[in-house]
């Protein structure tokens, strides 16, 4: 899998995110909070770090284990795209199954994933000009 399917993938996974289903990756954590982060298949090639009401302890112990170890450039944020774990590419059912294991044991070289970068825009339209869009 290339670079720039990688990065189309990312890109399609990230403007579908909101249809699609979510799956836990370990046990459900104990109580609710909107910082409760769980991964869902993107599309067939990246994993997305959603919110869910429960969310992943798996996530939550990498992120802690993250902050400890001295790794915040590794922790797991909302909307990261998770694209390879364990060298495995491209494949978001293999990469979901093998997450779990990465994650529980906070092997920080065997998950890799991209922040999306966010901006706004802002358009103002000024008297009855037509934007072109």
């Amino acid at each position: 899998c290339s670079a720039a399917a990688v990065a189309a993938a990312v890109g399609a996974a990230v403007g579908q995110q909101q249809h699609q289903q979510h799956f836990a990756v370990a046990g459900a954590a104990s109580h609710h909070s909107s910082q409760n982060l769980m991964l869902c298949p993107g599309n067939d090639e990246v994993l997305l770090v959603t919110l869910d009401d429960v969310g992943s302890s798996a996530i939550k112990g990498w992120n802690q284990a993250c902050k400890t170890q001295g790794r915040p450039e590794k922790e797991l944020k909302l909307d990261d795209c998770i694209v390879c774990v364990n060298s495995l590419s491209c494949n978001s059912a293999k990469m979901m199954k093998d997450s779990e294991g990465v994650l529980e044991t906070c092997r920080f070289d065997h998950l890799v994933s991209l922040s999306p970068r966010k901006f706004e825009v802002t358009i103002v339209k000024t008297g009855d000009r037509i934007l072109g869009l």
